[in-house]
């Protein structure tokens, strides 16, 4: 053996046996002996041989010349291997390896060869091994304060190593949602919302950088620069009329004008805090000014607004105003006070002063003003940008939709010029299927032209509304998505009609639905379930050429023939676009209306039979009139209802009670 490696304890050339012979020592792999049983078997009884051992603490403890260190003058008692004639020689254990520990003769007797085990007194052996003295002990000391050091050091190493991996296996986890849900994120502002509490609550923040996986993955941090940059242009474009103060809502209202031509994902509050907080980097030109109960302030100029200030905005939220009375009295300030905070939000351009009433000073604030006016003027997203139809069309909004009197006569309107465009034969009673009916308005108008409907809409507040309405009893209200097709057997409609709903099928609200593939199931199940020969109306705005040329191909694709219909092309209000789709051999389009009566009909080059089109309007009868219920009895005849029998009396107005 290397003496290097041995521990000391090789022996010499001279000593070495010359013929191996067999040991009765017990031998035993260091990796299956434990302590526990080496105590209890070996330590203090028998000697024992132990092979592969790979502790280097155990091997530096074992060395030769450290054991002699540190045991030199130890006392011990050999004893002889003879059993009948056991002998005990007490001596030292320095001498027993220097002297006794040697090959011995092979001629020399049992009882005169003798071994250290069995009666060593472990009192003094175990005092012997806690005595440290001298430069030996301070090295051993030493070492063993760097074993611990490396211990530790490794041990915070492995530890270092596992969170490494567990913050890998997040970090992946992330990215894939993330990644699966990339349109949601970037379309649903309530769903971008909790992506960021979810990324927020493990220390990730997508926004920290623009060039970071994020930004590469989802265009995420690109959206929010690009909104902080959309911010800052607003703001400084408006600092000379509100003074470099402006409302959360102010600012997304003019967001949502100017992106609502061009993107289609939303913008929420939450966006625009967001973004505003990334616009610190700017300096103190940009902070968010609380007024309580999650509304805030943006101001857009350096300077400072104390506590009093924001309180007299939160209080001049309301009216857009306040007066020096109106602080005092409110908010219990004394008279210096209220003039102090009045004083400096005049001096920065954040109010206006009003000296023309007739009692006391007013001070305006134009950013509440410019809100307050926003939300009586008619600055409104268009619905289909702000989430899916069955949401937006709440109770509250389906009730205002039903009681506006503007929109029932517009709808009223365009419903009429898509029974023209059906181009129905005038004595038959048709079935005809009302896509997107509503709260009915559509098919109030089919039923007083004497045809049957079906109304279909995603909205269950609309058709609620609809089922309550009298005059629509004879029809029936099937609630189903168009995206998702027209649940009706072949050929059961004579002609389908549909008044501002197809371009909801045009926007995504969630990462599975995709504009394409709904607009082309809708369009295909809408044919089967069309008669041969029939027609589909379709009255839609169009953002722009793109949607048109979107929904007109999938609808071909679906086998439909036909195009667009423009009435009143020049005039800006008026305009109103019609899809005419064919279910049968190819025909020419109708001709659309114009400002001057003449032709303006926007003409499709097909071959086959032609259509011939009345352009003569029937005049319009008042609901409610004589021949109005004339023709409603007579509609009700036809099919086959049970009526009452005409009176003088039908129709006649009452006179005024006294």
């Amino acid at each position: 053996m290397d003496k290097n490696t041995d521990g000391g304890w090789t022996t010499e050339e001279k000593d070495v046996v010359p013929q191996k012979e067999k040991c009765n020592i017990e031998r035993h792999d260091a990796k299956e002996l434990t302590q526990k049983e080496f105590l209890k078997r070996y330590a203090y009884s028998e000697p024992v041989i132990i092979y592969n051992v790979e502790n280097e603490e155990f091997k530096k403890l074992t060395e030769k010349q450290e054991m002699l260190s540190t045991w030199h003058d130890v006392d011990v008692t050999l004893n002889s291997a003879n059993t009948y004639s056991y002998t005990r020689v007490p001596t030292t254990f320095g001498n027993y390896i220097e002297e006794k520990m040697k090959p011995q003769n092979l001629e020399m007797l049992g009882n005169e060869t003798l071994y250290l085990f069995g009666d060593i007194d472990q009192n003094q052996f175990e005092m012997a091994t806690r005595r440290r003295i001298g430069v030996a002990a301070i090295q051993k000391k030493q070492e063993t304060a760097n074993k611990f050091a490396a211990k530790g050091d490794q041990m915070a190493g492995e530890q270092l190593v596992q969170f490494s991996q567990q913050l890998d296996q997040l970090s992946a986890g992330l990215e894939m949602f993330a990644q699966k849900h990339r349109d949601e994120i970037k379309k649903n502002s309530q769903f971008r919302r909790y992506f960021q509490e979810m990324c927020s609550s493990v220390g990730v923040d997508p926004l920290a950088s623009s060039k970071g996986f994020w930004a590469k993955a989802l265009g995420f941090g690109d959206f929010y620069y690009e909104l902080g940059i959309q911010i800052v242009e607003i703001c400084l474009s408006t600092t000379h009329i509100n003074g470099g103060i402006m409302t959360v809502e102010e600012i997304r209202n003019r967001l949502m004008r100017t992106r609502s031509r061009t993107r289609k994902d939303t913008i929420s509050t939450d966006d625009i805090l967001r973004a505003v907080d990334k616009l610190k980097v700017l300096g103190n030109g940009f902070e968010l000014v609380p007024l309580g109960g999650g509304r805030f302030l943006v101001q857009s100029v350096p300077g400072e607004l104390s506590m009093d200030h924001s309180r007299v905005l939160q209080l001049a939220e309301d009216a857009a105003y306040v007066t020096k009375e109106l602080i005092i009295d409110k908010l219990r300030w004394d008279e210096p006070r209220a003039t102090s905070a009045l004083e400096h939000l005049v001096k920065e351009g954040l109010a206006w002063t009003d000296e023309q009433a007739s009692d006391t000073t007013q001070y305006w604030f134009p950013s509440l003003f410019l809100q307050q006016y926003f939300k009586m003027a008619s600055f409104k997203v268009k619905p289909e940008h702000s989430g899916p139809p069955e949401l937006y069309y709440n109770e509250t909004e389906a009730a205002k939709y039903a009681s506006n009197s503007h929109i029932t006569a517009i709808q009223h309107e365009m419903a009429e010029r898509a029974l023209e465009l059906l181009a129905l034969p005038e004595d038959k009673t048709c079935f005809l299927l009302d896509i997107g009916c509503g709260t009915g308005m559509s098919s109030e108008v089919i039923l007083d032209a004497g045809h049957m409907f079906v109304g279909v809409d995603v909205s269950r507040p609309m058709l609620e509304i609809a089922r309550q309405d009298e005059d629509l009893e004879t029809g029936d209200f099937v609630h189903q998505d168009m995206g998702l097709g027209m649940p009706f057997r072949p050929g059961s409609f004579d002609g389908a009609i549909s008044i501002s709903a197809i371009q909801w099928l045009c926007h995504a609200n969630s990462s599975n639905e995709n504009p394409r593939k709904r607009l082309l199931f809708f369009f295909q199940s809408l044919y089967g379930c069309l008669g041969r020969g029939s027609r589909a109306v379709f009255q839609f705005y169009p953002e722009n050429d793109e949607q048109c040329d979107l929904i007109m191909g999938q609808a071909h694709k679906a086998g439909f023939n036909g195009g667009l219909v423009v009435d009143f092309p020049e005039a800006a209000k008026r305009k109103k676009v019609y899809l005419v789709l064919m279910t049968g051999g190819v025909v020419q389009l109708p001709q659309a209306l114009t400002e001057d009566g003449g032709e303006g009909r926007t003409q499709i080059d097909n071959a086959g039979r032609r259509f011939v089109w009345n352009s003569r309007k029937q005049e319009k009868v008042v609901k409610g009139s004589k021949a109005w219920i004339e023709a409603k009895r007579q509609r009700q005849i036809k099919q086959g209802r049970d009526v009452r029998h005409e009176s003088k009396y039908s129709g006649r107005k009452r006179k005024t009670k006294f």
